[in-house]
């Protein structure tokens, strides 16, 4: 579960995070309902067996009422995890159209391998056609 958590707020990271902070993008070849304007993770890269926190911001262009995430952790072509979770177990619902603002604390367990690791963050609602938001990207634990 706290493996999910950090994928979740990873929703943004893409192909290779910088020591700065997370580099990211959407899924390619859609236009969504959600759109980010920032990701960022402190301390990184994470390190295993310490609290992170993860905040992300963007605006919201529907009212979300209930919504599935789908999350998809992959080390290197091997599917290492993989989830659903209800978005608003993790933040109060409904959400409204206009900015959004998330930011969750968590510890990263020790058990967690050191690396890079490759995810997919899909975010659906019933209400909505298609994905309220999508990305793809890698993130580091050290």
């Amino acid at each position: 579960m706290k493996f999910a958590l950090l994928a979740l707020v990873f929703s943004a990271t893409v192909l290779a995070a910088s020591a700065q902070g997370p580099q990211w993008d959407y899924c390619s070849g859609n236009q969504y309902a959600f759109e980010l304007d920032s990701v960022d993770i402190e301390p990184y890269p994470i390190e295993k067996g310490s609290d992170t926190t993860f905040s992300l911001s963007g605006t919201s262009s529907i009212t979300v009422n209930n919504a599935d995430i789908s999350i998809k952790i992959k080390k290197g072509f091997i599917t290492v995890f993989h989830t659903h979770l209800n978005l608003c177990d993790y933040y109060q619902c409904p959400i409204n159209q206009g900015p959004v603002s998330v930011s969750l604390p968590e510890s990263i367990p020790n058990e967690v391998p050191k690396g890079k690791y490759g995810f997919q963050i899909d975010i659906t609602t019933p209400s909505y056609t298609g994905s309220v938001v999508c990305v793809d990207g890698e993130f580091q634990v050290e």
